[in-house]
């Protein structure tokens, strides 16, 4: 694990990667206030009619629990799982067991 940390930091130390990393948090932000943004909000409120894997770890300080569980209403046929022992970079702490799942998964769904 500190190997892939080591690599890990060095990439967020590109220039601008750390910009680009964080876009996605800046737009969740900025596009309540735009068009393009509520759009985008009224198209999720219905419920997804596609199979839906949410894989978290336990001690996550980022993605909490919570709100990741009240997410169930527009996946209600979906599955949900909390890595114990992972936090935020489940598939680099916890690979065995995202990957575990991730085969579950795709044979529940597959065959």
């Amino acid at each position: 694990f500190s190997e892939t940390v080591g690599h890990l930091r060095r990439a967020i130390q590109v220039p601008s990667a750390a910009h680009c990393a964080l876009e996605y948090q800046r737009w969740a932000v900025r596009s309540q206030l735009r068009g393009e943004g509520r759009r985008f909000m009224r198209s999720m409120k219905g419920p997804l009619a596609v199979p839906v894997l949410h894989l978290r770890g336990a001690a996550d300080p980022y993605v909490l629990a919570d709100p990741v569980y009240r997410t169930q209403r527009y996946a209600p046929h979906g599955r949900y799982v909390s890595i114990d022992g992972a936090g935020h970079f489940a598939h680099e702490e916890a690979p065995a067991e995202v990957n575990e799942q991730l085969l579950r998964f795709l044979k529940q769904v597959y065959g």
